[in-house]
C-alpha cells in the first residue's frame, strides 16, 4: 500500500486514453492482499493493459522487465528512499516518483526521469503523459548515465576534499 499501486492504477485509465498502446508491467511479490488491486484493475476496464507478476524475482531475472519498459513509476505514498529507483537507474531507466522522503532528491526533474506531487493519480497520469511528450527531447539514459558516474564511491574521497576546501577559513 505504500508504495501507491492504487494510485498508479487510478491513473492507469487516463494514461490509456492518451495513450492507447500504453501496457503497465506490475512485478514482483506482494507484501499485502493482492485482491484489492485484482479488483481494482477489473472495475477501471485495465485487464487488457495490465500484467501482473505477483512472485519473487531473482537477480538474474530483474533484467528482462526493465529492458522492455519506458519508464518506471513509483507512486510512493512514504519512503526514504528505493532500490527500485537505483536498479531503474541501472538499467538506464528513466523514473518517475512522487514527491515523497528522499525519492525526489534522488531524481533530476527532466533530465533523470520527472518528480510529481503524492497521493494523487492526476498527478502520476500527468506525470506520465509529459514523459511521453518530451522522451524524444531529452536524453534520459545520458543523464542517467551521468549521474550514476557522480554518485560512484570512488568519487567520495574527492567530495571530501571539496568539503574541506571549501570550509577552511
Amino acid at each position: 500500500k505504500y508504495k501507491g499501486l492504487d494510485i498508479l492504477l487510478r491513473a492507469f485509465p487516463g494514461v490509456i486514453k492518451d495513450l492507447p498502446d500504453a501496457k503497465l508491467l506490475i512485478v514482483g511479490e506482494f507484501y499485502d492482499d493482492p485482491q484489492s488491486y485484482l479488483s481494482l484493475i477489473d472495475e477501471l476496464n485495465l485487464k487488457a493493459h495490465v500484467k501482473l507478476i505477483n512472485q519473487f524475482v531473482p537477480n538474474e531475472e530483474v533484467g528482462k522487465y526493465y529492458s522492455v519498459a519506458d519508464v518506471v513509476v513509483l507512486p510512493y505514498r512514504t519512503g526514504t528512499q528505493s532500490g527500485i529507483l537505483n536498479i531503474a537507474y541501472g538499467f538506464e531507466r528513466p523514473v518517475i516518483v512522487t514527491n515523497v522522503g528522499g525519492l525526489a532528491e534522488s531524481v533530476e526533474h527532466e533530465s533523470t526521469g520527472l518528480v510529481v506531487e503524492p497521493d494523487s493519480p492526476q498527478a502520476i497520469h500527468a506525470g506520465i503523459k509529459r514523459f511521453f511528450e518530451i522522451r524524444n527531447t531529452i536524453n534520459f539514459s545520458e543523464n542517467i548515465r551521468r549521474k550514476v558516474q557522480s554518485n560512484l564511491f570512488s568519487n567520495v574521497a574527492e567530495l571530501f576534499e571539496t568539503i574541506i576546501r571549501e570550509t577552511k577559513p
